[in-house]
């Protein structure tokens, strides 16, 4: 028997590491849902964070977009990796905007959200890979 071979017996933990990290998604998805809907809608919390930063409405319209189609991205088995990697980098904008431009901001919420989405970034990483270029994954302009 080849020990390099895959098992035809399903690894327990690999599927509840599985199972685990798909709650994840569709938690996350959940949560970034409503976060968009939020700003959509315009609740005094989210006009407020958006009058703090200073650059106007317009962008809590672009923001509430970003995480509606991250959102749905997350939905999207090809695209969850991709996906969770550009929310992470909007929560990287989020906790730098909460430390350095909004009044009485809450750092944990995009803090905490960064993390989960960068996680669950790394753990469909291989996802990502698929949807890259042949000669971008291998790293050389060159490669045929």
């Amino acid at each position: 028997m080849n020990p390099k071979a895959p098992s035809t017996q399903s690894n327990p933990t690999t599927q509840t590491a599985n199972i685990a990290i798909t709650a994840m998604t569709y938690l996350l998805s959940a949560v970034f849902i409503y976060t968009s809907f939020t700003k959509f809608s315009g609740s005094a919390a989210s006009v407020q964070t958006f009058d703090d930063i200073g650059v106007g409405q317009w962008l809590r319209y672009v923001t509430a977009g970003l995480e509606l189609a991250g959102a749905i991205g997350l939905l999207i088995p090809k695209l969850t990796g991709l996906a969770a990697a550009c929310l992470t980098a909007l929560l990287v904008g989020a906790v730098l905007s909460q430390v350095f431009l909004v009044t009485d901001g809450n750092i944990a919420t995009p803090a905490v959200l960064m993390v989960v989405t960068g996680l669950l970034a790394w753990f469909r990483r291989d996802r990502i890979a698929v949807l890259l270029p042949r000669r971008v994954r291998r790293g050389g302009a060159h490669d045929s």
